[in-house]
């Protein structure tokens, strides 16, 4: 159902406009229409998304939809990703811009307009109030939680997006491409340095920029998602225990990313490939 409303927004500009702007108006649905954005920008370049970007900021002035900072931040994000993709044909490079990017935006938010974040801090101290037993372990100021979710949330979301629309990619114009592509995602040595970087910087900043540290984290997870995915298929791992490492992520995602980031140094498949699986037991 959806490859065919992809294949339908892809045949001209008046689709795209209006598949994009019916998808957007609901937050349920607006995943599909920055997913259509992304990948109209990747096929045939940032002008042509320009007129769908300025109909879908302005659906946010028309009453009862209001301003949507996530996806405003989030389609952004993608309109540079996209047009370096589509200009490198480089995933690791993408999804690194997708968090330097929205690091950066969000930090000249929080320094210019702070008070876009006043909606997020309510609902966070309005969660405390609920829930005392776990006000008691969320010890950080409102500021630092409230960008430190945000962040992470605008990056996580841009990166699966960026990720949906090059499988849309895939699947329309290179059958099969897209798994091959996320399979073998790794971050070279020279984006680790340059991550590595960006990251003590950060920590270096004052509270509660500092916070955007975990969003920087995104692109190494990926990548170690993406290591680990590769030897489940290498090891012929089966499905249950593929299964428990997806259910788990959220508590052992610090090692994938530390797995992604070692990886950037150890190419894990280039020492693997040359050998059979059955002497890696």
């Amino acid at each position: 159902m959806l490859i065919s409303i992809v294949r339908l927004a892809m045949q001209g500009p008046l689709q795209a406009l209006l598949l994009s702007s019916l998808f957007f108006i609901s937050d349920i649905t607006s995943w599909i229409s920055l997913s259509l954005v992304t990948l109209l920008v990747m096929r045939k370049g940032f002008q042509s998304a320009a007129l769908i970007c300025l109909a879908l900021l302005g659906l946010q002035l028309l009453p009862g939809i209001g301003l949507r900072f996530i996806d405003a931040m989030v389609l952004l994000t993608l309109l540079i990703a996209g047009q370096t993709l589509r200009a490198t044909m480089r995933l690791d490079v993408a999804l690194l811009l997708v968090a330097v990017v929205a690091c950066v935006v969000l930090a000249l938010t929080h320094f210019y307009a702070a008070h876009v974040f006043a909606p997020f801090a309510e609902a966070f101290v309005q969660t405390k109030r609920l829930f005392p037993e776990l006000a008691k372990v969320l010890t950080e100021d409102n500021d630092t939680y409230v960008l430190r979710s945000v962040g992470s949330w605008v990056v996580i979301k841009a990166s699966l997006i960026l990720l949906l629309a090059r499988y849309w990619q895939s699947v329309l114009y290179h059958p099969q491409g897209f798994v091959r592509e996320f399979l073998a995602l790794r971050m070279s040595l020279l984006l680790a340095g340059v991550w590595l970087l960006m990251l003590v910087l950060v920590q270096m900043a004052p509270q509660p920029l500092n916070a955007l540290s975990s969003a920087l984290r995104v692109p190494f997870l990926l990548a170690g998602i993406a290591i680990c995915y590769w030897s489940f298929q290498r090891f012929a791992i089966k499905l249950p225990w593929r299964v428990l490492f997806s259910m788990t992520l959220l508590v052992i995602h610090p090692l994938v990313v530390l797995v992604g980031a070692l990886d950037s140094v150890s190419n894990f498949r280039y020492r693997f490939a040359a050998k059979p699986p059955e002497s890696q037991a």
